[in-house]
């Protein structure tokens, strides 16, 4: 009886060559601060590398609405002044 695999935990390996071994002693260190084997830190940050992007874009997208936001605002703002305006002249 085989392994039955759930696809949304499919894995896959990835291999590194020619780093330098300087670069492989510092990542040892930053992991062993975190208390993990350089293998766990590597993971966690190619899995934060993979989201990065989708981050960033909607990152990207938040800014643009906040700036969207505030220029209805100020807009608004400029109307609801010339209204006030008018009606303290009548």
């Amino acid at each position: 009886m085989g392994k039955e695999k759930n696809p949304a935990r499919m894995t896959k390996d990835v291999k590194i060559r020619g780093l330098e071994i300087e670069v492989i002693d510092r990542i040892e260190k930053m992991a062993g601060k975190k208390g993990t084997s350089r293998e766990e830190y590597l993971r966690q940050h190619l899995r934060t590398m993979a989201v990065l992007g989708e981050v960033r874009e909607m990152e990207e997208r938040y800014a643009r609405l906040v700036e969207l936001v505030c220029k209805s605002i100020q807009d608004t703002n400029v109307v609801l002044e010339r209204i006030l305006t008018k009606l303290e002249d009548t």
